[in-house]
């Protein structure tokens, strides 16, 4: 998402700090960069390269206007990281997170400038995804929300606003329901691919929801799961499915195997 995102912004005249790990190989991360400027923006692809610097240094983020977080998706970590930013980033520095499941009251308390945390949530692939939604802390101050919004408005994507929802209205609705196909496929017999036929056919989903689960990551689900079943409530704990796949190493597309098989 962080590649995605510099992408989209520097492609839009931004200049854009991308703030790598240390470890991170700065060559093949510019490398994949230009691969996804030359697919998806040809035009802008000179300008946007132009645009774009690439640090392991967070010091280098220290007078942005506004830091978009892209990390794990782990609460802890995240609140690691916003202790941090607060410390390096100007006063008048927006920081944001791209969280899909963690709750920002959770996230604010990291901090001791609530009223600057803001959720900008950016759907994947971002280049096709026009929604993004805007989702507030309890103390997010007006003037933080309005420009995050006039931010999203910039940049040609359409943005929600939501008022301290954990996990926004997509991924609430969109995980239940693979939580709940998980559940099918354990309990009723019903197999994976007459599941996801039914999406496809019965609601003209592009794909069926175990597919998606294994484009997202099974690992990923799992952890968005959990997050969601401590939060929200009501919220059904994670289907055991996820967690026998992620013990056989079956964590999707990205390891060959999930719920279906892939070529790699």
């Amino acid at each position: 998402m962080g590649t995605q995102l510099t992408c989209l912004l520097s492609s839009n005249g931004f200049n854009v700090i991308l703030k790598t790990r240390p470890t991170s190989d700065i060559t093949i991360l510019r490398h994949k960069i230009e691969e996804r400027l030359t697919r998806y923006y040809p035009d802008n692809k000179e300008l946007a390269l132009m645009n774009i610097v690439i640090t392991t240094d967070f010091n280098d983020l220290r007078d942005v206007d506004l830091v978009i977080d892209c990390i794990v998706e782990n609460e802890t970590a995240k609140r690691a990281l916003f202790q941090h930013l607060e410390c390096v980033c100007s006063r008048n520095t927006i920081l944001a997170s791209n969280t899909s499941s963690i709750s920002i009251n959770k996230m604010i308390l990291s901090i001791s400038g609530l009223n600057r945390l803001i959720i900008i949530h950016f759907f994947n692939p971002v280049e096709k995804m026009k929604l993004v939604e805007i989702n507030s802390g309890i103390l997010t101050s007006n003037g933080v929300i309005d420009s995050a919004i006039q931010f999203v408005k910039t940049i040609g994507k359409i943005p929600i606003r939501l008022n301290s929802m954990p996990g926004g209205i997509v991924n609430r609705l969109l995980f239940s329901s693979i939580n709940e196909a998980g559940y099918m496929l354990d309990e009723t017999g019903t197999s994976k691919e007459d599941i996801d036929t039914a999406m496809k056919l019965g609601l003209n989903h592009p794909m069926g929801l175990l597919e998606l689960a294994d484009l997202i990551g099974i690992d990923t689900v799992y952890n968005i799961l959990s997050t969601f079943n401590s939060t929200i409530v009501g919220f059904k704990p994670p289907a055991l499915v996820f967690k026998r796949l992620i013990n056989e190493g079956k964590l999707g597309r990205k390891t060959g195997e999930g719920f279906y098989g892939y070529q790699r």
